[in-house]
């Protein structure tokens, strides 16, 4: 199963060919170092995700679940 996520605007931004969810699709993006500039994360669940040094400036993570999310380093910027 793939995964893909998108930008606020509809782009694909990143395709995970064997996530099975967001979580592990985001993460799979942050370890490659993909650019998920202004990514559409509303309403995901990344609790426990390593998100250490990830770029979400510009995302929407709006209603996303943060719990024990890895986050040092991360920009989540506006």
């Amino acid at each position: 199963m793939s995964v893909t996520i998108k930008s606020i605007d509809g782009r694909d931004l990143y395709v995970a060919e064997s996530a099975g969810d967001v979580r592990a699709a985001v993460v799979e993006a942050v370890k490659a170092r993909a650019n998920l500039y202004g990514a559409d994360l509303t309403g995901a669940d990344l609790s426990r995700a390593d998100l250490y040094g990830a770029d979400l400036y510009g995302a929407d993570l709006t209603g996303a679940y943060l719990s024990r999310a890895n986050l040092p380093g991360a920009n989540l910027s506006r």
